[in-house]
């Protein structure tokens, strides 16, 4: 049975997340529509960064699994060859 603590961090976690979802989603699909007037489109930065961020950011975890792997193949010793 999880602790309290760790329900309230699950719950903070989840919260975040919605928080996140609700926030980008705005960013990428209502605020193409609005004027440039709008008040809500102060509330946002360029949106060409709604798709260079992530971009940047899956790049990123590409580089990372790529220098795990690397370092992983580095690290095992040689299999002996088979004659």
């Amino acid at each position: 049975m999880a602790s309290l603590a760790d329900r309230l961090v699950g719950l903070l976690m989840l919260l975040a997340a919605i928080a996140i979802f609700v926030l980008y989603t705005t960013w990428v699909v209502v605020t193409p529509f609005l004027p440039e007037s709008h008040p809500l489109q102060q509330l946002f930065p360029a949106r060409w960064l709604a798709a260079a961020v992530p971009a940047a950011a899956g790049g990123l975890v590409l580089v990372a699994l790529a220098a795990f792997v690397l370092k992983t193949l580095l690290k095992s010793p040689p299999k002996p060859k088979a004659q």
